[in-house]
């Protein structure tokens, strides 16, 4: 999985607008709509939403930013507090003095020893010694880490598992359809799977058109019986009369041609429910009318807006005073 960022093309300064704007236009040009004839195109657009996921959530940015987690979003392996000790001398930059009355003693030992003993305690004993012995030898027991047994709530978090391409492989891909009626309320889904299995989905309410969730332990099968992941791309069903743009709704509403001469108000079925569209006097088919936070919510919950597009409509039987009036502007 390629860096975040990367897969952006924004820097790691990027404000949470700009992270917003990048994910937006590459959503947009790499959406499989409008790449029919690319095969890459849906692991583009599956990229960008995944990349987004990531960095567009606060808290997630932090740890990925701090390597807790990685690009697939799954918690990296801690190095040993010792691992930088590989290869050192681990004597060497310390001085290990005896006091003028321990001196004679200590040179009467050496006498009776072996050279090679004698070079041992010279050194302080450590040649022999783990890392994890000499540091605890110099700095205390307390030094040393414990394990989660040993010394329970030392482990922010549980060791994970090392990313391996294994482990990608292993992960599931699927769509999710719903309809803009349930994009506003919180909602159960059930989704089949490529291999045939079904599984629940639970939608919070507002979720985004091209969202991947990730349904951890749901994908293929890895040795000592574990599991990969499946990631769910959440896809906006086609309504009978709105149309989305981004966040925000279009719709086309018919208005008699007296109300649009002399103005009206006109019901219109929203997502929210009714609501009365005020049509202003001599209003046009060129009419479009803006009503705001009735549109769809974006990834902080802020509602886009309804877009109305006045459609006059002639009445059902002629109206003679109204072909007299069409002729006199001949």
């Amino acid at each position: 999985m390629r860096n975040p960022y990367a897969v952006l093309g924004i820097p790691k300064t990027a404000s949470g607008d700009e992270i917003k704007a990048a994910f937006r236009k590459k959503a947009k040009s790499s959406h499989p709509d409008r790449n029919q004839n690319n095969p890459r195109a849906a692991s583009r657009f599956n990229d960008v939403n995944h990349a987004y996921e990531i960095l567009g959530n606060a808290k997630k940015r932090r740890l990925f930013d701090s390597g807790q987690i990685d690009s697939s979003g799954r918690a990296t392996p801690r190095k040993s507090v010792f691992s930088g000790f590989a290869g050192v001398n681990p004597w060497n930059g310390f001085s290990f003095k005896r006091s003028k009355n321990s001196s004679a003693a200590a040179d009467e030992a050496k006498r009776d020893k072996p050279a090679d003993a004698a070079s041992e305690a010279d050194k302080g004993g450590f040649e022999n010694d783990s890392h994890e012995e000499i540091m605890e030898r110099i700095f205390g027991e307390s030094f040393v880490r414990k394990t989660a047994e040993d010394a329970p709530g030392l482990d922010d978090h549980p060791e994970p598992e090392p990313e391996t391409q294994q482990v990608d492989e292993a992960d599931i891909h699927a769509e999710l359809a719903i309809s803009l009626d349930r994009v506003l309320k919180t909602s159960s889904e059930s989704v089949t799977l490529p291999d045939g299995r079904t599984v629940k989905v639970n939608l919070p309410a507002g979720i985004e058109n091209g969202r991947v969730l990730r349904l951890h332990g749901k994908g293929k099968n890895l040795p000592e019986d574990k599991m990969g992941d499946a990631l769910i791309t959440i896809r906006y069903k086609k309504h009978k009369y709105l149309r989305t743009d981004g966040v925000d709704l279009v719709a086309d509403l018919p208005v008699p041609l007296k109300d649009g001469i002399l103005g009206a108000k006109v019901p219109f079925e929203g997502l929210d429910g009714k609501l009365l569209v005020s049509i202003p006097p001599w209003s046009g088919s060129d009419r479009v009318l803006r009503i705001r936070g009735k549109g769809l919510p974006d990834s902080n919950k802020r509602r886009g807006d309804l877009y109305i597009n006045v459609k006059l409509l002639l009445p059902e039987d002629p109206d003679d005073a109204l072909l007299a009036y069409a002729k006199s502007t001949d």
